[in-house]
């Protein structure tokens, strides 16, 4: 058995031809590792109902980038439903005789049972294909119609505004990924990008307030 993190999947990627169109995580500007690293940090300090404001003070970039996030997502800092942050997903990909597990870090809420992701990061605002592996890997592991699953991204940046898009996803991209992913673990080929769609229609993004509470 083998298991893959995200972080495994990017060195093996590394080490092939760049994917035409590719965006990926990775800062594309100056910008001091530890920035983001604190941000992620406070970001989940924050959702503990831990205080930060100390931190705010002492790192008025971090400070702007969730003051960004809260202005643009403002339904996940109402209080009372649930958000869970870094949760571990493991899903299982079907590749032949040696069982494969890709294991993703996700940010969610449930809207009538059904995951709704989100991601903050210091990043491109084009879809990249980690937001791309983890819709796959949270329709797999919950069994779940890859229509009925989004992902709501943050793209903030050292200097411009913060961008928000939504990843809409679907079968065809769903066998794409997977398709992606069994080629990147078993082959050392150039592979096709998988494409996730951006819907700029915000009217219907997620409202935590009218998600009914769900136990842990």
């Amino acid at each position: 058995m083998a298991l893959f993190t995200l972080a495994d999947l990017y060195q093996i990627h590394q080490s092939q031809q760049p994917l035409l169109g590719l965006c990926i995580h990775d800062s594309e500007f100056a910008l001091d590792p530890a920035d983001a690293a604190n941000f992620q940090l406070l970001m989940k300090q924050l959702f503990l109902g831990l205080p930060v404001q100390p931190l705010l003070n002492a790192h008025p970039l971090i400070a702007r980038w969730v003051t960004e996030v809260q202005e643009l997502v403002p339904e996940l800092f109402q209080g009372r439903k649930k958000l869970w942050i870094d949760a571990p997903m493991i899903a299982p990909l079907t590749t032949g005789d040696t069982p494969i597990f890709i294991q993703v870090q996700v940010n969610y809420g449930l809207r009538r049972g059904i995951p709704r992701l989100y991601e903050w990061a210091i990043r491109s605002a084009k879809p990249t294909w980690q937001d791309a592996v983890k819709l796959w890997a949270i329709a797999v592991h919950y069994a779940i119609p890859p229509e009925k699953l989004s992902l709501i991204g943050l793209a903030l940046h050292p200097v411009l505004p913060a961008q928000k898009l939504r990843l809409q996803w679907d079968q065809t991209q769903q066998d794409q990924t997977q398709q992606w992913l069994i080629q990147l673990l078993t082959q050392t080929i150039n592979l096709p990008v998988p494409e996730v769609h951006t819907n700029t229609d915000y009217s219907v993004l997620l409202n935590l307030d009218a998600i009914p509470e769900v136990p842990l």
